[in-house]
Order: C-alpha cells, then sequence, then structure tokens
C-alpha cells in the first residue's frame, strides 16, 4: 500500500491570503545590506536612492505578494520532511516541540521577470536593486504569516527554517509543496527542487524556546557559509 502524503495526513487546507503590496516593502537599508554595503556606509549611499525609488513602483505595479499557513503535528512533519534530515538539529526541535505550523509564500514572477529585462538591457543597478527588493519582500511576506501564526497559536514569539538551511534537505520540498497546494497557489519546483517564482519562500514555523538556539544559523552546522551575512539583525538603521 502506498504511504499517506503529509497533505492527507494533514486532512485540511492550509489559510492563504493576499497581503497589500505596500505592508511588504523593505527598507532601503536592508536591500543595501543584501547588496553587501558594509552597515557603516548604508546610510550614506544616496547613489541608490533613485532606482531603490524606481524598483519600489516597478514592484507596486508587478508583484502579486500572497502566502499561506498550515498549523499541524510537528511529529507528523518531522516524519514526512525529514526522511534525509534526521541527524540536525531541527528535526530533533520538531520532536520536542507540541505544535508547528508549514508556510508558503511568493510575490509572483512579474518583478523577477522585469528584473531579468532589466539586466539583459544593461540596466544593471536598477535591475539588481529590483531583484534584490523581491527577494526580501518575500521575507516580508513571510513576517507577517509569521505573525498570523503567533496570534493564532498564542505563542510570545516563533522562530522559522527553510530547506536548504540549518541541515534540512531540499529533498522536503515536494512534500512540503504539496501539502501547501503550491500547485494551486501558481508555485512550482525545478528539477533541482528550486521554487518557481523565485522570490518565494517555504519551511515551518515552530514556537521559540528560551535558553535554546532560536536562529537558522545557530542550529546549522556548516563550519562556514556564504550566505552568513543575511541573518544579520536587521535593526542597523
Amino acid at each position: 500500500m502506498k504511504k499517506p502524503t503529509l497533505m492527507q495526513n494533514i486532512g485540511k487546507k492550509p489559510k492563504w491570503q493576499r497581503f497589500a503590496l505596500d505592508t511588504v516593502i523593505p527598507q532601503k537599508s536592508s536591500i543595501l545590506r543584501l547588496m553587501g554595503v558594509p552597515a557603516d556606509k548604508r546610510k550614506a549611499i544616496e547613489s541608490v536612492d533613485e532606482p531603490f525609488a524606481k524598483a519600489v513602483e516597478i514592484f507596486m505595479e508587478k508583484a502579486n505578494p500572497r502566502g499561506g499557513h498550515c498549523i499541524c503535528d510537528p511529529k507528523l512533519v518531522a516524519s514526512a520532511l525529514f526522511a534525509h534530515s534526521q541527524q540536525s538539529k531541527l528535526y530533533e526541535r520538531l520532536l520536542a516541540a507540541d505544535v508547528c505550523a508549514l508556510f508558503l509564500v511568493t510575490v509572483g514572477d512579474g518583478p523577477e521577470n522585469e528584473a531579468v529585462r532589466l539586466l539583459n538591457a544593461g540596466e544593471y543597478l536598477l535591475g539588481t536593486v529590483l531583484d534584490t527588493l523581491a527577494s526580501e519582500a518575500a521575507e516580508c511576506v513571510v513576517d507577517k504569516v509569521q505573525a498570523d501564526v503567533v496570534r493564532a497559536l498564542e505563542l510570545e514569539k516563533a522562530v522559522r527554517f527553510s530547506p536548504g538551511y540549518g541541515g534540512w534537505s531540499l529533498q522536503a520540498q515536494p512534500e512540503l509543496l504539496g501539502a501547501m497546494y503550491a500547485e494551486e497557489n501558481g508555485i512550482g519546483l525545478t528539477e533541482a527542487l528550486m521554487m518557481l517564482p523565485k522570490k518565494s519562500v517555504s519551511g515551518v514555523i515552530v514556537p521559540q524556546r528560551a535558553g535554546v538556539s532560536n536562529t537558522p544559523c545557530d542550529m546549522c552546522e556548516l563550519k562556514s557559509c556564504p550566505q552568513e551575512s543575511c541573518w544579520e539583525k536587521k535593526t542597523e538603521d
């Protein structure tokens, strides 16, 4: 007999919603951070003011921010999504949790398609700013979904993790996206298990626990990572 999918075991559809465009626009300092600009230089740089304003204008025209979450049994999630990651700290974290929520968000493919067009046309600064803005906007959508989960579960705080980080294998993506009705909401996977639209984020939200590691970086076993600057605190400005 074929093993039931995570979607079948959960037995309910996730809650999806659309978000107002002006509520998911990241700050310019966040864009500069992701572009590799040192923290002490970000406030002084004026050369990106115009490209940033134009990128926001394009994003407001092209983006379609939406996301969903599904509250479920963490042990069910651990069993279904961690067959390739049972040595990870996140797997242990899920087994010890009382509740969790799967999530999936996207800002659509409009901004990324326009960014590619701009880059191909030689408008490198605007294209790069728009592409970076769309990536960070997707994280802003996750912030909103996570806030919904915290309210629904009456948690003090929560933390989120995504496949590909913290020792969680990308092999979990097909099952995770299936449980989140991704195709129905316009999100697919490539053969390499990368999401389309690219400006999409998937993962699991778990309650934050006092006295334990609560960030993907703290729970990751990699000794070095080119993405470590992405987890800087966003309170510098």
